[in-house]
């Protein structure tokens, strides 16, 4: 899955293996960055993991910033109000 900042810029991604193992590929960026999941932006939705936001996005039809971890919500939170605030 891939990650990107606020700018739309590619700052690295997250392999799930088959066992459902997660690892961000060497050099990732995270803190901040998000997948974003394309929707109505008249409400977005920031969650921890992809599972979870596509169901959001498909419940709802709205964007979703997925933040990958607990750690990221805040950060990711921050960038979303600035964004589409």
């Amino acid at each position: 899955m891939p990650l990107y900042d606020s700018e739309n810029k590619l700052t690295g991604a997250q392999k799930i293996d088959a066992a459902g193992g997660k690892l961000f590929v060497s050099g990732s960026q995270k803190k901040g960055c998000f997948c974003p999941l394309p929707g109505d932006e008249s409400t977005v939705y920031v969650c921890e993991g992809w599972a979870t936001g596509k169901t959001i996005n498909e419940a709802t039809r709205c964007k979703v910033l997925v933040a990958f971890d607990a750690g990221n919500l805040l950060p990711v939170a921050e960038q979303a109000v600035r964004l589409y605030a």
